[in-house]
């Protein structure tokens, strides 16, 4: 099954007066394959303690959060995709796997996809047990398997003050046809990460496709 899929990134910007966390949903008609997110307060000590998709009132994993350190303004980055084959929209069945570690002041976790998904990207959260913020996340990347395609995603955090412990969640994103057919994709279209953030009004929505895809050309 020869798949076209076209990509895009749709971004949300949260102030610092919203708080230290910040969502972006897609809009109606896209598969969520990854995320991702930028701090941009410029504070030195600060940092992300979560980036991973969430779902939304239906259920559905159709949005991406941040979480960081201290209130700042945060950039949050949601991929979406449509798929086509020979011109027709093509079903696609989208699942997130996650696994999360045990308690422990340096926690660590990997989560594998099943046989027959195709890995999109992932996310990782630091489950703090307690209100102070000591322990934050070390690692959030891919695992790739002998074919060079990602196969699964790790997450990994530390306690900055002795006695910290806590569990970090690792999620995978996996996609394949609605039979259950795994897919043979080609990236057809995927434009480039923003660099420069608008001095309007911050939103933490992307309201529609053509702006966000204006906001990446």
């Amino acid at each position: 099954m020869g798949v076209i899929i076209e990509s895009y990134a749709f971004i949300g910007v949260a102030t610092q007066d919203g708080g230290p966390c910040a969502q972006v949903w897609l809009p109606p008609g896209y598969i969520l394959t990854g995320g991702g997110a930028y701090e941009m307060g410029g504070k030195r000590n600060n940092v992300l303690c979560a980036s991973h998709p969430i779902r939304n009132r239906h259920g559905v994993y159709s949005g991406w959060t941040v979480a960081a350190l201290d209130p700042v303004p945060l950039a949050v980055f949601a991929i979406g995709v449509k798929a086509f084959e020979d011109g027709k929209p093509v079903e696609i069945e989208q699942h997130v796997f996650c696994a999360t570690s045990a308690l422990v002041p340096e926690p660590g976790v990997s989560v594998r996809l099943p046989a027959g998904w195709t890995g999109t990207g992932g996310g990782a959260q630091d489950n703090m047990a307690g209100p102070a913020n000591g322990n934050l996340l070390t690692g959030s990347y891919p695992l790739l398997g002998p074919d060079g395609k990602i196969s699964g995603w790790s997450a990994s955090g530390r306690d900055t003050q002795a006695g910290h412990a806590a569990r970090v969640t690792a999620f995978v994103i996996g996609i394949r046809g609605a039979q259950g057919e795994a897919l043979n994709v080609q990236v057809a279209s995927n434009p480039s990460m923003v660099t420069r953030f608008s001095n309007g009004p911050a939103t933490t929505r992307a309201n529609s496709e053509r702006n966000a895809y204006n906001s990446y050309a």
